[in-house]
């Protein structure tokens, strides 16, 4: 029985008619698993083979001539002790390479190979700022092999105490991703997602509208806003807002080419379901063009600071104050939207064509900004009460 040495190392070549896609294998005879792999390109590598399980392994021991034959031999055997215990030497291996591989590590590749080409700048922003401040001092320095389903616990609680349960549920879905994309890239075994299947906690309803009385006391207060000196371009974005439904970005960054005041459309490039064409009314005319007075050196609608980039800050400071003006409270510039959706449901307008004038992809979407209205629910009831009584 021939047994690996040097001069059998020297001469091992790959076979040509193996093709450049394989490998060969030259056996030591005299120790059943150990042997030399020939790879295509030249260079020679120490295996050992064994079993684990059902499971047939082929595990490197180090490249040829870096590591002489005895030095292989030696760990070869080391191996296969390993695997008469009772141990997978591979996956002991790979379970030390993941141990070296913290939470922050796979957070730098996540961000710059996932979530960078994949995530809109506002998305990207949103995640960044859950992973800095809820995920990076907690979780960030333990390794991916070590995490427990007792560290995500821990993690939630810590967060709900001190920011509430939106916060700790962001925490834990963004963990999901992180620790379910490691699994996609092969970094951790499949099922091995601590975060996977944690209850989130409960999130009440976000939906704000506007009442009558509302409505009213906020166009007043755009109009008083207006008299005070108050940023004439805050009031033509929130008008814009109100009678479009749009999302605050869709109407914020938009630009003079994306404009058709002919046709009185704007065809956004990019929103968050991709591209939109928003439909515009007779009454936004005037304000576009108006502002196209104000703005109409710059490329964008709503120009920032320096006019070289959109409007990014939602016009917070304005939207705090024209609020101050209308006497009404926790209305985000987002609910809007919102209001928008109960408009059209409480006009009779149906949930398909609402997601259209929303710019929806799917009907669930719809059915949570269109929630339903009471006064919509009273109409109906009213309507059944009426054919039913007009059957006595």
């Amino acid at each position: 029985m021939s047994k690996l040495t040097k001069v059998i190392c020297d001469a091992a070549t790959y076979p040509a008619e193996k093709g450049p896609n394989g490998y060969h294998v030259v056996w030591d005879q005299q120790m059943p698993g150990f042997g030399l792999r020939c790879n295509p390109g030249g260079s020679k590598v120490f295996v050992c083979r064994y079993r684990a399980g059902r499971r047939q392994r082929l595990m490197k021991l180090g490249h040829y001539p870096v590591l002489t034959v005895d030095q292989a031999r030696q760990l070869a055997r080391e191996v296969l002790v390993q695997v008469y215990r009772g141990i997978d030497p591979l996956e002991e291996r790979r379970r030390e390479e993941r141990r070296a591989i913290t939470l922050a590590k796979l957070w730098d590749r996540y961000l710059e190979d996932y979530a960078k080409p994949h995530y809109k700048p506002r998305t990207l922003r949103e995640v960044q700022g859950v992973w800095r401040r809820y995920l990076k001092g907690t979780v960030g320095s333990i390794s991916i092999e070590e995490i427990s389903r007792d560290d995500v616990a821990r993690l939630q609680a810590k967060v709900y105490s001190s920011k509430g349960n939106y916060a700790a549920n962001d925490a834990i879905r963004l963990l999901r991703r992180l620790l379910a994309q490691a699994e996609q890239w092969g970094i951790v075994p499949q099922g091995r997602n601590p975060a996977k299947g944690v209850k989130l906690y409960k999130e009440g309803s976000r939906e704000r509208f506007l009442s009558d009385d509302e409505h009213r006391r906020l166009h007043q207060a755009l109009a008083d806003f207006e008299v005070e000196g108050g940023d004439p371009d805050a009031t033509a974005a929130v008008r814009l807002l109100m009678w479009t439904g749009c999302r605050a970005n869709e109407i914020l960054g938009v630009s003079w080419a994306e404009i058709d005041l002919a046709e009185r459309v704007i065809h956004r490039k990019d929103t968050k379901t991709g591209k939109r064409t928003i439909l515009l009314l007779t009454v936004a005319v005037p304000v576009l063009e108006e502002l196209r007075k104000r703005n109409g050196d710059t490329e964008w609608v709503f120009p920032g600071r320096g006019r070289k980039k959109p409007q990014n800050d939602y016009i917070r400071r304005p939207w705090r104050r024209l609020l101050e003006l209308a006497e009404i409270e926790d209305l985000r510039l987002h609910d809007l939207r919102h209001n928008a959706a109960t408009v059209a449901r409480r006009l009779g307008v149906s949930l398909k064509e609402v997601g259209d004038f929303l710019g929806h992809k799917r009907a669930a979407t719809t059915e949570i900004y269109a929630h339903g209205d009471i006064e919509v629910q009273r109409r109906l009831a009213e309507a059944v009460t009426d054919f039913i009584q007009g059957l006595e």
